[in-house]
């Protein structure tokens, strides 16, 4: 996701900012009395507000892709 922001020309202090708010993500829930955690190391974190606009840079870079295909 780094990568996509810097091939559309996000300032490097703002993929910074975005490498350091996903550096480290635990995912923790609750199933049938047991507590689950575990590393995310793919996507975008939910209920976050750069969720939207880190997702819209993800599916244009995908959909450039693939039309150079």
């Amino acid at each position: 996701m780094l990568r996509i922001l810097e091939k559309f020309g996000v300032p490097p202090g703002i993929v910074n900012t975005v490498q350091k708010l996903y550096k480290v993500i635990t995912i923790e829930f609750d199933a049938a009395e047991t507590r689950i955690s575990f590393a995310s190391t793919l996507g975008v974190k939910q209920g976050n507000n750069l969720a939207q606009t880190l997702f819209l840079f993800v599916i244009q870079a995908a959909i450039e892709h693939l039309d150079s295909k």
